[in-house]
């Protein structure tokens, strides 16, 4: 049997948690009015990252671009990376696990820094380059692009410039793709000037040529 004093406690009780709901609802619509209504915005568009490999005094440069095809700002991308998943399998040059990247093996852009970075239990590893602080003005804006991103190996690796990459995005996304390679044009050999033969034609041919009306010319070795 429900007294009445316990109806007017529960009722007091309600009463008190209705106003803290609507006290919350309140102070959330002053601070940003249209924060309760407005979604939060979609990351869309793409990312590529561009590749170069050259090799340079018995070392292996592999160079990145990245353009920022989305709606939000690029705060890291890595390298050999699927998402969630690792896939590089050779430490760049120098490379110390208490130490780190050794000093002159990446370059990075003014404002960013590369690292990378491994798992326990397991070979397998992910380059990545991220922006030195997280304010909206840092890292790759919408429609930008950035070079200067590059990394030393003693030896090929081609999950470097064959696998796939994954960036993060300002808002929290995470995207993945595969690594665009771009050729580039090896400087052309250029085509050895021939050395001439020289003429071993006698004196008595040379005197008959002559004799004959004609011209001996020394560099094709014949009359005309």
């Amino acid at each position: 049997m429900i007294t009445s004093a316990s109806k007017t406690k529960r009722l007091a009780w309600y009463f008190c948690f209705a106003v803290f709901a609507v006290g919350i609802a309140m102070l959330t619509w002053w601070s940003d009015p249209a924060k309760a209504i407005r979604p939060q915005p979609q990351a869309t568009g793409n990312v590529e990252v561009r590749v170069t490999m050259q090799s340079s005094n018995g070392q292996f440069v592999y160079s990145y671009q990245v353009f920022n095809n989305t709606n939000q700002r690029l705060a890291a991308f890595r390298v050999g990376s699927n998402l969630d998943q690792m896939l590089l399998v050779t430490q760049p040059t120098g490379w110390d696990f208490f130490a780190g990247l050794a000093p002159g093996t990446t370059t990075s852009p003014t404002g960013w820094t590369a690292t990378l970075i491994t798992q326990s239990a397991s070979a397998f590893t992910t380059l990545e380059w991220s922006t030195d602080d997280e304010s909206a003005t840092s890292g790759l804006q919408p429609g930008q692009s950035a070079t200067g991103f590059t990394v030393v190996l003693a030896q090929v690796d081609n999950t470097y410039q064959y696998s796939s990459f994954t960036v993060d995005l300002g808002d929290g996304t995470m995207m993945a793709g595969p690594l665009t390679q771009v050729i580039s044009n090896p400087t052309p050999t250029p085509t050895p000037t021939p050395t001439p033969t020289p003429c071993n034609a006698s004196a008595f041919i040379i005197r008959r040529c002559e004799d004959n009306g004609g011209i001996w010319d020394m560099e094709t070795c014949r009359c005309n």
